[in-house]
C-alpha cells in the first residue's frame, strides 16, 4: 500500500472519530438540556415555560420556540409563551385570540393529537392555504409542531419550533425531545389549571362564608375533624375557628335534642340518603345564650356507598324564630282581642238594662233611703263595668277615634306635669322633649291613655319610689319614640316576654285588670306603630324597665278625617231634661230585648208612642203597615248599629229610599262597640249631605251614636238634639 493512501485513509479515520465523537458530545449536551427542562416543568414553583422555550431552542438550534394554549372560557388560541433567536423578530404580540375556525385545517390536524412535521412550506396542503397565508407572514420556512396533551384534561394547545431562515429536515432527536417536552408541559398546565380552579373554589368557598351568616362546614368522617368556614362561626358569637373535632360540635347542642339529632344524624350516614337535615339549638359563644339552627348536609359516597365526607351549613335562625313566636303572640292578642271586643260588645247591652232600670228606680216613685242607696251602687256599679269594657274595646281596638296631628313633645311634657300632681311625692318625674315640632297622626286621647297606663305600671314597680322619666325621640325621618322608664326593680324575661297578654298581671289578685299594657298594645297597633319592652342590663341600668313606642310621624298641617268629628261634638251642651215635643210615633230597632225594653220605657215616659222591631225585616213591616200621614208623623229611628242582617245605617237609608215620606227621618245610633260621638253616613247611592245621602240631623253633618251603656239623660239628649229647638 502507497504512502498516501495509507495517510488518506487515516485522515478519514480520525474526521470520522472526530465527528462521531461531536454527535456523542452533542447527544449528551441535548440530553443534559432535556434533564434540565424536564426538571424545571416538573419542580419549577413559578411559570418555567419561558426557560424550558430558552434551553430547547438554544439545543436544537431552532429560530422561535413557543407555546400556544387554548382558552377554557371560548376556545380561543393564545400564543402565551414564546422564544426567539438574537436577531429573530417576536411575533407574541400578534398571535393573540386566533380563532380556530379561521384556521380550519390547523385546528383539524390539532384534534389528530399527532406531531405534525414541515420541512418546507410548500409541502403543506391546498385546503391550508389560511395557515400557508399566516406562517409566511411571520417568515417561517419550516417547523415541527407537537399537540400538548392530558389524560384528564384533554388537549390544552401546542408546543413548536420554527425556522426562519433556513428550511430542512428535522432530526428524530428534535422530534423526539419536544414530544417529551409536550407531554410535560401539558401535565404541568393540568396541574397549574387544576390548582388553579381549586385555589378559585377555595376563594369563593371562604368569601362564601365571610359573605354568608350562615356556618359551612366540611365533615371528614375517617378523621371526624371539621373544616369551619370563614366568617359563620363570628356570627354566632364564636371565635373564628377553622378546624375542630367533632365533639366540638356535638357537645353545643342543646341537652334537650342532642340525643334526637345524633341519632337521626347516624341514621342518615349508615343509609343511602344523599343528605341530612335537622333543626336544633346550639349554644353560641357566650356560652348562655341559644341560637336556633337549621342544619342541612350533604354527603360524599364512596364506590360502595359510604359516606366519606358531609358537606354542609348551619342556618342561624334565631331572629326568624323570634320573629314567629312574635307573629304567633301577635295572632293570639289580635284573636283575644277579638273576643275580648266583642264580650265587652254583650256585656255593654247588659250593662244598659242595669243602668237603664238602676236610672228609672232612682228616678221613679219614693224609695226608701236604703232602696235609694242600693240604685245608686247599682248605678255606680254599671259606670264602673262600662269603664272596664272600654278598656276592652281599646284593647280589641273597636273604638272610634278622632285622628288628628298631635304635637308629641307637648303631649308628653303636659302627661308630666300631670303625673308630677298626681303621682306619690316618692316618685320624681323627669321629662325629656328631644322631639320638638314633631307630631303623629293619631287621637290626643290614645296617646294620653297609653302614657297613663305606662305611668300607673311605672308607679306600681317603684313602691318605695324612684324616677319616672318621660321621654320623646325623634328617631328618624319618618319615626318618632315615646319612652317610659322607671327605675323599679325591673322585668324577669319571663315577665317581659308575657307583658302584653291580656289579663296577665303580677299583681295580686284584685288589684289590676292585666288589660293595661295589653290596651297600650292594641292603641299602639292601630297608629300603625310598634311597642317593645327592654328591662336591666339590655338599656344599660343596674335596675328598671324601659317601654317604648315607635310611632309614624305626619306633618303638622295634615288634614283631618272629615268622617271623624272632634271630641264633644255629639250633643255637647245640650239639655238634658225631656225635649220639647216629645210626642208622636218613634221606631227603635234593637235586637237585645233587655236594651229594646229599657229604651222603650225611657221613650214612652218622656211622651213618644214606641214601635219596636227586632231587625230589618221587622222594622219595615212595621213602616210598610202604616199609613202614609203615620208614616210622616214618625219623630226619628232610633237603632242599634250592629244588627242581624243589614246594619243599623244600612237600614237606615234603605227606609229613606223606599218610602218618600222618611226621606228626611232623623236617626239615633246605638252601638257596644263604639264610644260616644257621631258618625258621618254617606248613601253609597248618593252623595254626601245630597240627595239620597244621610241627613244632616243634628245641623252640622253628623249623627249621634250613643255608647252603650248610657244613662236615660245621653239618650234624650240625643234625640233633643235630632228634633232641635221647638
Amino acid at each position: 500500500m502507497e504512502p498516501s493512501s495509507t495517510t488518506e485513509g487515516l485522515a478519514r479515520a480520525l474526521e470520522a472519530e472526530r465527528e462521531a465523537r461531536l454527535a456523542a458530545e452533542e447527544g449528551l449536551r441535548r440530553e443534559a438540556v432535556l434533564a434540565e427542562a424536564s426538571a424545571l416543568l416538573v419542580s419549577a414553583t413559578a411559570e418555567p415555560h419561558g426557560e424550558v422555550l430558552r434551553l430547547l431552542g438554544e439545543a436544537h438550534r431552532v429560530d422561535r420556540a413557543y407555546i400556544f394554549l387554548i382558552r377554557e372560557d371560548n376556545g380561543l388560541w393564545d400564543n402565551a409563551y414564546e422564544w426567539c433567536r438574537p436577531g429573530v423578530e417576536p411575533q407574541i404580540e400578534h398571535l393573540q385570540g386566533l380563532d380556530p375556525a379561521t384556521l380550519s385545517w390547523w385546528r383539524d390536524w390539532l384534534q389528530t393529537r399527532t406531531p405534525l412535521v414541515v420541512h418546507d412550506l410548500a409541502e403543506l396542503p391546498p385546503e391550508a392555504s389560511a395557515e400557508r397565508e399566516l406562517l409566511e407572514a411571520q417568515s417561517i420556512r419550516s417547523l415541527l409542531v407537537v399537540p400538548l396533551v392530558d389524560p384528564e384534561a384533554g388537549t390544552l394547545g401546542f408546543v413548536g419550533f420554527d425556522r426562519v431562515e433556513h428550511d430542512g429536515p428535522w432530526s428524530t432527536e428534535d422530534q423526539r425531545a419536544i414530544e417529551i417536552v409536550a407531554r410535560m408541559t401539558a401535565r404541568q398546565i393540568a396541574s397549574r389549571r387544576g390548582a388553579r380552579a381549586l385555589e378559585q373554589s377555595q376563594e369563593r368557598y371562604r368569601l362564601a362564608g365571610l359573605a354568608t351568616r350562615d356556618l359551612i362546614y366540611d365533615w371528614d368522617l375517617h378523621s371526624n375533624q371539621l373544616e369551619l368556614g370563614a366568617g359563620g362561626s363570628t356570627a354566632l358569637g364564636l371565635p373564628d375557628l377553622r378546624r375542630v373535632p367533632i365533639e366540638w360540635w356535638e357537645e353545643r347542642i342543646h341537652p334537650d335534642e342532642r340525643v334526637r339529632t345524633l341519632a337521626d344524624l347516624q341514621k342518615a350516614i349508615a343509609g343511602d340518603a344523599p343528605g341530612w337535615e335537622a333543626a336544633y339549638r346550639f349554644r353560641t359563644g357566650d356560652e348562655t345564650s341559644w341560637a336556633h339552627i337549621l342544619e342541612r348536609g350533604y354527603f360524599v359516597r364512596d364506590a360502595g356507598g359510604r359516606a366519606t365526607r358531609m358537606v354542609g351549613v348551619m342556618s342561624d335562625r334565631t331572629a326568624q324564630a323570634r320573629m314567629e313566636d312574635e307573629l304567633r303572640h301577635a295572632q293570639k292578642i289580635q284573636a283575644v282581642g277579638s273576643l275580648a271586643a266583642g264580650v265587652a260588645h254583650e256585656f255593654n247591652n247588659l250593662l244598659a238594662v242595669v243602668l237603664g232600670y238602676a236610672e228609672l228606680l232612682s228616678d221613679g216613685a219614693p224609695l226608701e233611703p236604703e232602696q235609694q242607696e242600693a240604685a245608686g251602687e247599682i248605678r255606680e256599679a254599671a259606670i264602673r263595668g262600662s269603664l272596664l269594657t272600654g278598656q276592652l274595646l281599646a284593647f280589641g281596638r273597636k273604638q272610634v277615634a278622632f285622628p288628628r296631628p298631635v304635637p308629641v313633645g307637648d303631649t308628653v311634657a303636659r302627661m308630666g306635669r300631670l303625673f308630677e300632681r298626681v303621682l306619690p311625692e316618692s316618685v320624681k318625674v323627669q321629662v325629656e322633649n328631644l322631639a320638638a315640632g314633631v307630631h303623629v297622626y293619631a287621637d290626643p286621647a290614645q296617646i294620653e291613655q297609653v302614657l297613663l297606663n305606662l305611668a300607673v305600671n311605672a308607679r306600681d314597680a317603684m313602691p318605695g319610689g324612684g324616677t319616672l322619666t318621660l321621654r320623646a325621640v325623634a328617631a328618624t325621618g319618618t319615626h318618632v319614640h315615646l319612652q317610659v322608664e322607671d327605675s323599679g326593680e325591673g322585668m324577669s324575661e319571663d315577665v317581659r316576654s308575657r307583658a302584653f297578654e291580656p289579663f296577665f298581671t303580677t299583681k295580686a289578685q284584685g288589684e289590676g285588670t292585666g288589660l293595661g299594657l295589653p290596651t297600650v298594645y292594641g292603641i299602639v297597633q292601630d297608629l300603625g306603630g310598634r311597642v317593645w319592652i327592654e328591662s336591666g342590663p339590655a338599656i344599660g341600668l343596674e335596675r328598671g324597665t324601659r317601654v317604648t313606642l315607635e310611632l309614624p310621624t305626619c306633618p303638622a298641617d295634615v288634614e283631618r278625617d272629615p268622617s271623624s268629628p272632634g271630641p264633644g261634638e255629639a250633643g255637647a251642651g245640650r239639655d238634658a231634661r225631656t225635649p220639647d215635643g216629645a210626642s208622636g210615633p218613634v221606631l227603635l230597632v234593637e235586637d237585645d230585648p233587655g236594651v229594646s225594653g229599657i229604651c222603650q220605657r225611657i221613650l214612652a215616659q218622656a211622651g213618644f208612642d214606641v214601635r219596636v222591631a227586632q231587625d230589618r225585616e221587622s222594622a219595615v213591616r212595621i213602616v210598610e203597615e202604616m199609613k202614609p200621614e203615620e208614616r210622616v208623623s214618625i219623630r226619628f229611628l232610633l237603632t242599634d248599629v250592629g244588627l242581624p242582617g243589614p246594619s243599623g245605617p244600612e237600614m237606615a237609608m234603605e227606609l229613606r229610599r223606599s218610602f218618600p215620606e222618611l226621606r228626611d227621618l232623623p236617626v239615633i245610633y246605638m252601638s257596644g262597640y263604639t264610644a260616644t260621638t257621631s258618625l258621618r253616613l254617606v248613601d253609597p247611592g248618593g252623595s254626601e249631605g245630597g240627595e239620597g245621602g244621610e241627613r244632616d240631623d243634628a245641623g252640622d253633618g253628623q249623627v249621634p251614636v250613643l255608647s252603650k251603656p248610657f244613662p236615660a239623660e245621653a239618650l234624650l239628649q240625643a234625640v233633643a238634639r235630632v228634633l232641635g229647638p221647638g
